[in-house]
């Protein structure tokens, strides 16, 4: 023991310990730094590695140093031309100095870091996922891939910190360019990529996140698994991108583990609903229901299944009686399996919304799932969606800001944006956005005609007849040249495109009927098209719908006032409704 303790005081009395803890100290300091300097140069977290190894390399011949030399009154000396019977206490208190010193620096660092930094760089993190091909490339098995990558992309979703490119746009890479290309034409900071193979009854997965500016792997991972374990291979991967990300799940993630086959086919689902059609609608959610029917505890299947069925009628490829009773059931089951998750509250919502045409109902159900996950951004659209209905459309553009800001590449939260700034008359901020929205998604939806309606209300009537004949959907298009000849006073050509969106679309699409009736003063024509919406659509939803645009011309008449009477959407009735939601926190 005595020698123990006189070999700690030799130690001491070389100032051994106190080059230790100054050395460990100095080099955590510059890790910090460099963790929060390295994205402002582009540079890849991996630099932090290199310096971490070659400083435990250096420890030892530094430490060996300070137990040769010693800073004396004279100078650097070595310890053996020192009285080793007298303490050398002055560069011993000199050396325990600089090593407060140094302490006190990287402590004061890292509070700065935490407090002030790392929520700044954390909104720097954007991520594109892209799918994982099967190699060599099997028809058969390609849903394998893709529904990891997608399951991957939507579980990373509840990460506030993590921008995330929708997989609308980050699952169709552009013909001849390479995931990392495609990744730096998005300009993302980390590309997420994979592939899968077969070997023997065996898959092995490789899965690698990249920094997109160096082009180099910061995490990487290749396992064998077979089918039954793919589900615990995705948790186990999403687990290392969060850590490697530095970013915090806000949403407790699901406990109940998947039968196997519920699983694979609920991948498989995914892989039809990539491609949204009818006959892949059909498909994936005939897929869908035989997963809640063997795995009836799956709440991320019902989930799935409700959504299906509302976009599905959306479309107009099930009945709304149909979608209805399928997605209630799916909310039924969600308040059960998943009380603390938003998501069977915010398909309530929208069940109330635009079947039940219960305001009250609908707010109720966003503020349970607002209280469960505050920055779910399914849930925030909703919520927008809800502050527009009841007239607060300042508050809605305000959290729609906040929304594309935190997922600047979903072209559908940027379509939602543009419409509201529509509606604000704030014309050109929706042109803005517009460009772009549709320089970085590539994906907007009927974004010529979405140009050429806000030019029109511009009364640019140049660029919205040019805008209108670059539409690629008909019906659009169609509406379009109806719009522009109108407004030219051109009937006839007004009447022989309006003629043609009644015959090819009408009873699909009523309301845009009542749109080009509208906006040419025919306002009994106008209504009675909005009365056929009604019968198709039902009578919710006219919260937002009423503030169009194209129904200017209707406001000041008595049949547009009774009409919103009719289904409780006048604004003197929405002003009633009360909404319990802070737009502070979303600044």
């Amino acid at each position: 023991m005595h020698k123990q303790m006189s070999f700690f005081s030799e130690l001491r009395r070389r100032g051994v310990l106190q080059t230790l803890f100054g050395y460990v100290g100095i080099v955590w300091l510059i890790v910090q730094v460099m963790e929060t300097t390295l994205p402002a140069f582009d540079l890849p977290p991996i630099y932090v590695r290199w310096v971490i190894i070659a400083a435990v390399v250096l420890a030892v011949p530094v430490l060996a140093l300070s137990w040769i030399f010693e800073w004396s009154p004279s100078g650097l000396t070595t310890q053996t031309k020192l009285d080793a019977t007298q303490p050398s206490t002055t560069p011993s208190r000199r050396a325990d100095l600089v090593v407060i010193a140094i302490l006190a620096i990287a402590v004061t660092f890292f509070a700065f870091d935490k407090l002030v930094l790392q929520p700044n760089a954390a909104a720097n993190n954007t991520l594109a996922v892209v799918p994982f091909g099967f190699v060599p490339k099997d028809v058969e098995r390609d849903y394998i891939g893709y529904g990891i990558a997608a399951d991957i992309l939507g579980k990373l979703a509840g990460n506030v910190g993590l921008r995330l490119v929708p997989r609308s746009v980050s699952f169709n890479i552009p013909s001849g360019e390479t995931p990392l290309e495609f990744a730096r034409t998005l300009g993302v900071t980390y590309l997420l990529e994979g592939a899968v193979r077969h070997r023997g009854e065996q898959l092995q997965v490789t899965i690698e996140l990249l920094d997109t500016k160096a082009g180099l792997s910061v995490w990487g991972t290749s396992q064998s698994t077979t089918e039954s374990q793919l589900y615990h291979l995705v948790r186990e991967v999403i687990a290392d991108v969060e850590e490697q990300l530095g970013v915090n799940r806000t949403a407790p993630q699901a406990q109940h583990t998947p039968d196997p086959e519920a699983y694979r086919k609920r991948l498989s689902a995914a892989y039809l609903a990539s491609s949204w059609n009818e006959a892949n609608a059909t498909k994936a959610i005939a897929l869908i229901e035989e997963v809640v029917q063997a795995d009836p505890n799956y709440a991320l299947a019902w989930s799935n299944l409700g959504a299906m069925m509302l976009n599905a009628a959306n479309s107009g490829w099930v009945t709304r009686a149909a979608s209805y009773r399928s997605t209630q059931t799916a909310v039924d089951r969600l308040l059960v399996l998943a009380p603390e998750s938003p998501e069977g509250y915010r398909l309530a919502a929208a069940l109330a919304m635009n079947y039940d045409a219960e305001m009250a109902a609908a707010l109720k159900h966003i503020e349970e799932a607002l209280a469960r996950d505050p920055y779910d951004l399914a849930v925030l659209n909703e919520a927008s969606l809800v502050l527009l209905q009841i007239g607060r459309l300042d508050e809605a553009i305000a959290l729609d800001e906040y929304i594309v800001a935190r997922s600047p590449f979903d072209s559908v939260s940027s379509r939602n944006l543009i419409l509201k700034y529509t509606y604000a008359d704030r014309l050109q901020d929706a042109l803005d956005e517009l460009a772009r929205a549709a320089e970085i998604t590539r994906d907007v939806a009927h974004a010529h005609y979405r140009a050429g309606e806000i030019s029109l209300l511009m009364g640019d009537l140049d660029r919205a007849a040019e805008a209108f004949l670059t539409e690629t959907d008909a019906a659009y298009r169609l509406k379009g040249r109806a719009l522009i000849a109108y407004a030219r006073g051109d009937t006839d050509a007004a009447e022989q495109a309006l003629g043609e969106l009644i015959e090819k679309f009408g009873s699909r699409w009523p309301s845009e009927v009542a749109h080009v009736y509208a906006y040419s003063g025919q306002t009994a024509a106008a209504m009675q098209w909005l009365d056929k919406e009604i019968k198709v659509y039902g009578r919710g939803g006219w919260g937002e719908w009423q503030l169009q645009r194209l129904y200017d011309n209707l406001r000041s008449t008595p049949q547009w006032h009774d009409f919103l009477i009719s289904l409780n959407a006048h604004e003197s009735q929405l002003a009633r409704h009360r909404f319990n939601f802070d737009p502070s926190r979303y600044r």
